[in-house]
């Protein structure tokens, strides 16, 4: 089983010293810098529901500081946030049929999980991959800057030849 990336500004809050040099802290540290982009586009499409419009604004307000996600995120994140709705409808309607509801079979009335509860799974693995792939949740955030870390500098024949 491999290691999960944990920040490195958590691992500092939490005390722990990483086993790394002052200058590859930096390396890091720059890295999670320069994966930023512009955030001045960030506002939920109107054509997100109410509760998927509010927790768009609520992972934009929550990400700011750090600066996690751009303009180029925008839709992305309206997908998150239309699935994270499509999670609660779904949630609220167990809750309120019960997680036990009877069921018509073979004109026979038999009791039985809530069929929703496959499809409540099935968004949550759906919300789970979108964390990841937006950077929200600790280890995702924690791999985009030991990424950037990794990567070697482009000289500048690199550049205007390529790897030749």
């Amino acid at each position: 089983m491999s290691k999960v990336a944990m920040p490195l500004e958590l691992r500092l809050l939490n005390g722990s010293k990483p086993k790394r040099s002052n200058e590859e802290i930096n390396m890091r540290l720059q890295a999670e810098k320069s994966l930023k982009t512009a955030r001045n586009k960030l506002k939920p499409p109107d054509w997100l529901g109410d509760i998927a419009k509010k927790e768009f604004k609520y992972v934009v307000n929550e990400t700011k500081e750090i600066e996690l996600l751009g303009n180029l995120d925008v839709h992305a994140l309206a997908l998150y946030c239309n699935v994270y709705e499509q999670y609660i409808l779904c949630t609220k309607r167990i809750v309120e049929d019960g997680i036990i509801v009877e069921a018509n079979k073979a004109s026979e009335t038999v009791t039985a999980a809530h069929p929703l509860f496959i499809r409540q799974h099935q968004l949550m693995q759906q919300l789970r991959m979108m964390q990841n792939d937006l950077g929200l949740s600790p280890s995702a955030r924690a791999k985009l800057a030991l990424h950037a870390v990794n990567q070697k500098p482009i000289s500048e024949s690199e550049r205007e030849f390529g790897n030749v």
